[in-house]
């Protein structure tokens, strides 16, 4: 374990910086225990090997100034860093910091100088590119379609499920569905760590990692009262396999058959999806926002008999009314941030985080749905259920590389529950089942890994 201190007088900052280095089995100390400290907007020099976190701040041109630098400011767009020989990751920057001083890497992956031997600076403002990342998605401006569809009187559903198809089928954009092209604020996260590694010349490893378990959150929004029948389907599977999963319901929109309910969420775990699964949610005030989640986590406490501390929106719906309000009525877990889709519902183009990690939003473990959902596969990229298991297994290859987490959202309405989507589904679970270094969890036993 390292022993990281930060330097930077603001809670944003130091937030920040943690959740960057959160995969990694980092201990954030003082600085006088720290091995290392990263600095951001406010220098140090107690003779610890130091990562400076270049900025427009009047204290790091001073910081510069001091040390005789000259900082060369240029704007860029996309930067690039090597986890390995078959992966490369992306992510845009507004401008980049260079010195004359060593640049350690390659011209294809300059992301860290070498000032002194125990003092390296990013050529990139990872805090305030990590801010923008996070902010952008919480702020996602909605599509004319769906700002329509969902001021609507009658919920979206009332259309005929043909129309509902053909807004959301694929255009002529390429089937691409590759997370490594999608991983941004992952990028920011390793070029801090490689810094980080260069400053201290120690080996850091993945805190998942450190537990020999590759981790996998199987999850399911059960949308309507045909798709909570179709659940016992997939529920059957997994039992076979002695997997566990999460099971989103939402409370309002359908006849709550308890029976069914108790069945599937027996060693597993019961999340809310709201009440109605409509696109209300990021439309309404906070007030309303808070009484829709906890009316929907009181009823299904009652019928389970247990807490219900994980939430996913309906339609992926999500901004920061939403996680304000999800911290003040008792979730500790959400699950409706995509790390990447083709056409998520509320823009109707390609959306989402970035990340294949668990992060931090506003007290709020966010638990991203790293592969995109079974709904994006099947109806946007025109995939078979066949041929989507067999791309969220390629796309796994890159989360276990980076150590990340693969999370699988799969609808019990949709094709995964007719005969040949339910062999294509065992296909998958039987796979995930014969590596035993897979370790299956809920989406709020995050915490424990």
């Amino acid at each position: 374990m390292l022993n990281v201190a930060i330097a930077d007088d603001t809670a944003e900052t130091r937030e920040i910086i943690r959740a960057l280095l959160s995969p990694w089995d980092v201990c954030f100390t003082g600085i006088e225990k720290s091995d290392a400290v990263i600095c951001y907007q406010k220098a140090v020099d107690l003779g610890k090997p130091k990562i400076i976190v270049p900025s427009e701040s009047p204290s790091f041109r001073s910081w510069a100034e001091k040390n005789k630098l000259k900082i060369c400011r240029r704007p860029v767009g996309e930067l690039s860093i090597n986890v390995n020989d078959d992966l490369i990751l992306r992510a845009n920057s507004a401008r980049t910091y260079s010195t004359k001083n060593e640049v350690l890497d390659n011209e294809e992956e300059n992301v860290v100088n070498k000032i002194s031997d125990d003092t390296y600076m990013l050529t990139v403002d990872v805090i305030e590119e990590a801010k923008s990342i996070i902010a952008e998605t919480l702020n996602k401006k909605n599509s004319l379609v769906y700002d329509v569809v969902t001021s609507l009187p009658v919920s979206y559903r009332m259309a005929p499920t043909g129309l509902r198809k053909l807004l959301f089928s694929r255009s002529n954009e390429p089937r691409n569905c590759f997370l490594k092209e999608h991983l941004p604020l992952d990028a920011l996260r390793l070029m801090l760590l490689k810094a980080t590694i260069r400053a201290t010349g120690s080996f850091i490893s993945s805190t998942i990692k450190n537990k020999s378990k590759k981790l996998c959150v199987i999850s399911h929004d059960i949308d309507s009262e045909n798709g909570l029948r179709k659940a016992m389907y997939l529920k059957i599977i997994e039992e076979k396999y002695d997997f566990k999963s999460t099971w989103f319901i939402p409370t309002n929109q359908y006849d709550l058959n308890e029976k069914i309910i108790i069945d599937l969420v027996h060693d597993c775990e019961l999340g809310s999806h709201g009440t109605t699964h409509d696109g209300k949610l990021i439309k309404i005030s906070k007030n309303d926002v808070k009484k829709i989640l906890s009316k929907s986590k009181k009823i299904l406490e009652t019928i389970i008999d247990r807490d219900v501390i994980s939430f996913r929106a309906p339609l992926l719906q999500h901004n920061q009314t939403l996680f304000d309000a999800l911290r003040s009525t008792g979730y500790r877990y959400d699950s409706s941030i995509p790390t990447w889709e083709p056409k998520h519902p509320s823009t109707f183009g390609p959306h989402g985080i970035g990340t294949i990690y668990p992060t931090m939003i506003n007290g709020i473990c966010e638990v991203p749905i790293t592969v995109p959902q079974d709904h994006q596969m099947l109806t946007v990229l025109d995939f078979s259920t066949k041929e989507t298991v067999n791309k969220w297994m390629e796309n796994k290859k890159i989360v276990d590389a980076l150590g990340g987490i693969f999370s699988v959202s799969v609808h019990p309405d949709y094709n995964f529950t007719d005969s040949s989507g339910l062999k294509d589904y065992e296909d998958l679970i039987n796979t995930l089942h014969g590596d035993a270094q897979n370790k299956i969890i809920t989406c709020s036993e995050i915490s424990s890994y």
